[in-house]
């Protein structure tokens, strides 16, 4: 739910390999029914050996720049913890998914 009291609901998917902590709703932005507030959006999230985001880049939009923004804040704001390989913790890069319905 975003400070405007709009309540959402939305899929992250991660790959295979990702584990992951909670993460953040991505607000529905309030706007008139003749934008687009519907779609589906894909964030391509590069994390660092301690798990903090590096980058975050949309590799699919909605079509709507304000649900592309909400979604890389969410995919900014969430914690994930890092791969690991041969024990040690490794950076990665996942697919962060948003469906705005």
């Amino acid at each position: 739910m975003n400070s405007r009291g709009i309540a959402f609901r939305f899929a992250a998917l991660l790959s295979a390999l990702a584990a992951f902590g909670p993460n953040a709703d991505p607000p529905k932005p309030r706007r008139p029914a003749r934008i687009r507030t519907s779609g589906r959006v894909d964030v391509k999230v590069t994390l660092a050996t301690d798990g903090n985001v590096l980058s975050a880049e949309v590799l699919r939009s909605s079509g709507s720049p304000q649900l592309d923004e909400a979604t890389l804040r969410a995919a900014r704001a969430s914690r994930y913890t890092p791969e690991l390989f041969r024990c040690v913790n490794a950076g990665g890069a996942y697919i962060f998914r948003a469906q705005f319905q």
